[in-house]
């Protein structure tokens, strides 16, 4: 039975619509734009953290090399190094003197026992953590510095955002203190 001035929607007249067609590829389309385009603010977050803490750390250790950091006793000032880093550092990342993780070790040589490099591990923790030991004059200095990542975000891999694997951004530098 049929109503009067009701029509049946016909098919036809449906798939010959195009108003709507621009609506649903960007429905389809939106999502992954939107996800590339976050993903690509969230690297370049991360890569300006990590050269901010790479130049941070280069600078502080140039005050180690030079002695600027070492008491008249030739003992590493630990305050003195966080807050060399951070004042740098700490521009770009929150909570930077609480969360920064270091580990100054110096020896005669870095080979046959000498110097024993830190490990990082899949919770982004330093093995030795705030650990100034033996830097003297002329002798080799290893310099590792770990921070931990503020943020944790589900979509996206951590290994993508830092490329270690860690929620974490780590740095080293090698040197010889100076006399």
């Amino acid at each position: 039975m049929r109503l009067a001035g009701v029509q049946k929607p016909s098919y036809r007249k449906l798939l010959a619509e195009t108003r709507s067609i621009a609506a649903v590829e960007f429905a389809m389309i939106g999502p992954v734009l939107f996800f590339f385009l976050f993903s690509i603010l969230l690297l370049g977050i991360a890569q300006f953290w990590q050269l901010s803490l790479d130049d941070a750390v280069r600078n502080a250790a140039r005050q180690v090399s030079i002695g600027a950091a070492i008491t008249s006793a030739g003992v590493q000032n630990g305050s003195a190094f966080v807050t060399a880093v951070c004042n740098e550092f700490g521009q770009a990342a929150p909570n930077c003197s609480t969360t920064l993780q270091y580990s100054v070790q110096g020896a005669a040589s870095f080979t046959g026992g000498g110097i024993t490099p830190a490990t990082l591990n899949a919770a982004g923790q330093l093995s030795q953590t705030a650990t100034f030991s033996g830097v003297t004059v002329s002798e080799p200095v290893l310099i590792q510095v770990v921070y931990p990542l503020p943020i944790a975000l589900p979509l996206v891999p951590l290994g993508l955002v830092t490329l270690n694997g860690t929620p974490a951004i780590v740095t080293a530098v090698a040197l010889v203190a100076e006399p």
